[in-house]
């Protein structure tokens, strides 16, 4: 399946939604059913406006949250509050000590432009390539991710719903904010297709977070790698490879079928567009490209709902993906082959020593597969 120009709409709209925070006061507003109080609102928006000119973006949300307790149902303001919370992850204590620890003193993974995707992205990317020469642990990154930055986009989907359900939406990024070409506007299509994209983001940091990685000693894996997986090596760890008691596995098909259907909707509206598409960030797609695109989000909604057939090397495999989500593996080592080196000496070029899986369906994921099936797809 070919998603690279859905993820690419989807990253550029991602970006781009940020960028147009810096230069967005509050215009009309929602109807609610509430007391609303339209000028202190305004006067709130415009300060708001002016924090985020200046980079200071925790003033702006604290500004577009008071917005939000006088009217609700505020577009512009709702959409503040959430990119700002999402830019605020930057000045994160948590996530600066971690950032130390990885990176050194003074060196930031996140930037205001950044924001939750150098956490997921960066963070992790650096703990892995700087593991064996710093000792932190993976359960570290994984619970600040857990407790912070996965709550601050869920804070912001949150809004974004809201945004999506008033049926309505508009902004014109200034050209002389951010030096782009011209202004850009950004309609309800986009705000789809931004909620999509931080779906697919959710989606990557549940899984993330749901297995062990911590491992005893990094020094020693990266010169003996099967040691953490080896019963009775000093460098075993147990709970390597477990599920955490706080997984959240099962949110990864939730938040990719979530992302499927808001990439749908966001095509959708770009075809109900009767505005000139000049100053959109998304044109409006071509008959065939829309077909296409509708096309391959239902393969990939099929896949995570329904037991598909696959030819892997000339043999028709059954796949029940839905499986790895909704029955996960407890402990994935107890799934592993019995594995050794072809360089024991040097402890290198691992290998295949024995196939004999302890349930090579992987508790439903590939239904009647057996042992010597597996077999013979892996040596084809």
């Amino acid at each position: 399946m070919n998603y690279l120009k859905i993820f690419k709409i989807c990253f550029i709209v991602l970006i781009a939604s940020i960028l147009v925070i810096n230069v967005q006061g509050c215009g009309k507003k929602e109807s609610s059913k509430l007391p609303t109080d339209p000028t202190k609102a305004a006067e709130l928006c415009q300060k708001a406006e002016e924090a985020l000119e200046k980079k200071n973006y925790q003033e702006a949300e604290k500004l577009y949250e008071e917005v939000l307790t006088i009217e609700p149902n505020n577009n512009e303001a709702l959409f503040g509050s959430a990119m700002s919370s999402l830019i605020n992850l930057e000045q994160n204590q948590k996530i600066k000590d971690l950032e130390k620890k990885i990176n050194g003193e003074g060196k930031s993974l996140i930037t205001a432009r950044d924001n939750f995707v150098g956490v997921a992205g960066k963070t992790m990317a650096s703990f892995v390539m700087s593991a064996v020469k710093d000792p932190i642990q993976a359960s570290e990154i994984q619970d600040a991710l857990d407790t912070d930055v996965i709550p601050a986009i869920d804070k912001a989907l949150k809004k974004l719903g809201v945004i999506e359900n008033s049926g309505s939406f508009k902004y014109i990024a200034k050209k002389k904010v951010y030096d782009t070409d011209k202004d850009y506007e950004i309609d309800l299509a986009d705000i789809y297709a931004l909620d999509s994209s931080m779906n697919i983001i959710r989606s990557i940091l549940a899984l993330l977070v749901s297995y062990n990685l911590d491992i005893k000693d990094y020094k020693v894996a990266k010169e003996d790698p099967l040691s953490i997986i080896t019963s009775g090596h000093a460098n075993y760890e147990s709970n390597f490879l477990k599920l955490r008691s706080n997984f959240r596995i099962a949110q990864f098909r939730e938040n990719i079928l979530t992302a499927i259907e808001k990439a749908r909707k966001s095509v959708e509206s770009m075809c109900n567009e009767t505005d000139s598409q000049e100053d959109d960030i998304i044109k409006k797609p071509s008959a065939k490209e829309k077909s296409d695109i509708l096309t391959e989000l239902k393969k990939g909604e099929d896949w995570l709902n329904y037991p598909m057939k696959e030819n892997i090397n000339g043999n028709i495999v059954t796949i029940d993906l839905k499986q790895l989500f909704v029955n996960p593996l407890i402990d994935i080592k107890e799934y592993l082959p019995s594995l050794e080196y072809g360089d024991p000496i040097n402890k290198k070029d691992i290998k295949v020593k024995e196939f004999n899986l302890k349930d090579p369906t992987f508790k439903g994921l590939l239904p009647g597969m057996t042992n010597e099936q597996l077999k013979k797809i892996m040596k084809s």
